[in-house]
């Protein structure tokens, strides 16, 4: 059998022992973790011989065009052939750590330093052991070894595959929330405008139907005579009467909506007191997880089951505010439909009120004696005009409504925002605790990698000392 003086598979990091010594891209992605593209074939055969002829001798004998070419060979041509020269960096640091440590080796007496070197390397060894928890004596050390470093490794790597898929549904998430209130706020600032200016429609259909019935019933006076005079000045105030009622009432309608305003900005104010003491203690719970690292790795994935619940609620949460939003839609859809009808309505009763009025104009002009029959159809168009009054009323009861529950909207936009933040904190936290495993992960492999290679050459130095 060919003498070995070092591990370039194990020091370079090549092979790896858990996974029967195969080939694997040695190349880095964008998260810095490991390549998953296996070398097979051809050439898996040349690294592999590479590898034993540059075990063959020692690590001083090895070249920058031998470093370059084994690089090359360990790299995939798909995503990571670009990497070469850095890799070759990097092995080169490495090489020169093996020359000094083989020389260091060659150039010891034999006797008390090695048997000094050995026992330090004996303790290190039972300190590993007692943190891993593994007994010397176990018959299959080096295999529980490498599963233990394995399975830390494959808890690694799902735990930064979880870390990865929830940011990015995270942001999605976020991403689509602030769509959808950005389109809630349009539709809101539409529908204000339309109530704005259905409200000032309203405002000049109803002058412009009072001066017309005014000087309708001061014409139909006039022509009606002194018999008919005191009854058309009475209808006369009683309709002036009803436009300073109505006048009055959208005025009141408005000093209640300030009103509500008012109160719907103090309790934004408490709403944002509430989010600053909710903010100082999530800060306190932060200074508090800093003191429990030692019980993140058990706890690490109950919180990421937790973030999944969190996250599938948020999207529950996202279908019913698109549900409500859609309802709200087709609510102020009816609701402007129910206007239009009612505006209609006041314009076949405004259209109405002027052929009563032609007609009664033209009975008058006919027959004076026909009073009685004008000032009874004028009662009936003051009762038309107090059931449009009352229509009126019932729209400004519907507009009120829909403000009620735009403003409910509003604050279950706000609730989701909080939700949002808290996932993003408890995000952050968990980034924290993978990297965290991860370092500690990387120092144990390195420390048992060491104690490996460092084992085998001292027992080789002695055996071939023997």
């Amino acid at each position: 059998m060919t003498e070995t003086h070092w591990d370039p598979g194990n020091l370079l990091q090549i092979t790896e022992p858990e996974r029967d010594f195969e080939i694997q891209c040695v190349g880095r992605n964008k998260y810095d973790s490991r390549c998953r593209w296996t070398k097979s074939g051809d050439d898996a055969t040349a690294i592999r011989s590479m590898v034993r002829r540059l075990a063959a001798q020692p690590p001083s004998k090895a070249t920058n065009q031998d470093l370059e070419s084994l690089a090359q060979l360990c790299l995939c041509e798909r995503f990571h052939s670009n990497q070469w020269l850095q890799l070759t960096r990097r092995w080169k640091s490495v090489v020169a750590t093996a020359v000094t440590h083989h020389e260091k080796l060659l150039s010891k007496p034999n006797g008390v330093g090695d048997k000094a070197q050995l026992e330090k390397l004996l303790v290190e060894r039972r300190k590993c052991l007692e943190i891993l928890g593994v007994q010397v004596n176990e018959p299959d050390l080096v295999g529980k070894l490498r599963v233990y470093v394995s399975h830390n490794e494959s808890e690694r790597r799902e735990n930064e595959a979880r870390a990865v898929q929830l940011q990015s549904d995270l942001a999605a998430a976020h991403a689509n929330v602030q769509s959808r209130l950005q389109a809630l706020e349009e539709e809101l600032k539409e529908a204000r405008l339309r109530e704005v200016a259905l409200a000032e429609e309203h405002r000049a259909e109803l002058d412009q139907v009072g001066e017309t019935a005014i000087a309708e019933i001061s014409r139909l006076g006039e022509l009606l005579g002194m018999t008919a005079k005191t009854q058309i000045t009475r209808l006369g105030e009683q309709f002036r009467m009803c436009t300073l009622k109505l006048l009055r009432e959208t005025e009141d309608n408005w000093k209640r909506r300030v009103a509500r305003v008012v109160e719907e900005k103090a309790a934004l104010s408490r709403l944002l007191e509430e989010a600053k003491i909710r903010t100082k203690d999530l800060e306190e719970a932060m200074e508090g997880l800093e003191h429990q690292v030692s019980e993140t790795k058990t706890r690490s994935d109950h919180q990421l089951e937790e973030e999944k619940d969190r996250t599938r609620r948020m999207e529950e949460a996202n279908q019913d505010l698109e549900a409500r939003l859609s309802a709200a839609n087709a609510e102020a859809e009816r609701l402007l439909d129910e206007a239009k009808a009612k505006y209609t309505m006041l314009v076949e009763a405004q259209e109405k009120l002027k052929r009563q009025l032609s007609e009664a104009e033209a009975e008058a002009a006919k027959r004076a004696a026909e009073a009685n029959k004008a000032n009874r159809a004028n009662e009936a168009l003051a009762q038309e005009n107090a059931d449009t009054l009352e229509q009126v009323r019932r729209l400004e009861t519907d507009l009120a409504t829909s403000e009620a529950e735009i403003r409910h909207l509003h604050e279950d936009r706000r609730s989701l925002e909080r939700g949002l933040l808290q996932s993003q904190s408890d995000t952050q936290a968990l980034r924290s605790t993978n990297s965290h495993l991860t370092a500690e992960a990387a120092a144990l492999r390195a420390q048992i990698t060491a104690l490996e290679s460092t084992l085998s050459k001292t027992l080789r130095h002695r055996l071939r000392a023997w």
